[in-house]
């Protein structure tokens, strides 16, 4: 019985830092298109500020993530 705490208490958190960098990885591939049209644009017109102005985008809610300051990615 004790073998079966000592594994649970090794997979658990195993288990959770692997659904984390899931997440994570997601997370990232959802920003692969738009990143390749930005630098395309940039590419073509040598500027980013046409279609910088005026764009607002809010972080607080990614695919169930949040981001503050840019810097943290927490999830819900």
């Amino acid at each position: 019985m004790s073998a079966v705490g000592i594994l649970s208490a090794i997979a658990a958190p195993a288990y959770r830092d692997y659904t984390i960098r899931a997440k994570y990885t997601e997370l990232i591939g959802a920003f692969a298109v738009p990143k390749i049209a930005v630098h395309d644009y940039i590419d073509n017109h040598d500027d980013f500020s046409a279609i910088a102005d005026g764009v607002h985008f809010d972080f607080q809610d990614i695919f169930g993530y949040s981001v503050q300051d840019g810097h943290y990615i927490n999830w819900h």
